[in-house]
Parts: structure tokens; sequence; C-alpha cells
């Protein structure tokens, strides 16, 4: 088994416990080939806090002051910090 599969079973796996725990719902639509898309719940948005928390939690400790003027950090955080404001 390739490293791409297993990245990808374990990909499933998690969003398939996240779908069992109603953090997400699957939404389908009527294309050919039939596709799914995920949404997060309202469960699942109320998470939203405690992830931000602990997103800037790390960013304040667990990155050293270069990580922290690195471009690529720099604007993964930034996306973070907009997807959970």
């Amino acid at each position: 088994m390739s490293a791409t599969h297993a990245a990808a079973d374990t990909r499933t796996a998690c969003v398939l416990r996240l779908e069992q725990l109603a953090i997400v719902e699957r939404i389908f639509y009527n294309d050919h080939p039939p596709r799914a898309e995920y949404q997060l719940t309202e469960k699942g948005r109320a998470l939203a806090p405690l992830l931000h928390a602990l997103g800037e939690w790390g960013f304040t400790y667990e990155f050293s002051d270069e990580q922290k003027a690195d471009p690529t950090i720099v604007e993964g955080v930034a996306r973070m910090r907009a997807a959970l404001s």
C-alpha cells in the first residue's frame, strides 16, 4: 500500500468518524459521476472557538520566532483565523 493510499484511507476514516459524531454532514448532489461534499453541522460550528484558541496557543508557544516570520506559516495562520472567525 502506498503512502498516498494510506493517507487517503486515514482521511476517509476521520471524515466518517466526524460524520458519526454529527460534527459534519454529507451533502449529496445529483451529478454524474455522483459527488458529495461535507459541511459542518451546528455542533461542528460550535467547536470553532475551541479550535481557534488551540491554534492561537500553538502559534504562541510552539512556533519559534523564525517560524513566526515564515510567510507560509503566517499565511496559514491567517487562513485559520479567517476560517474560524
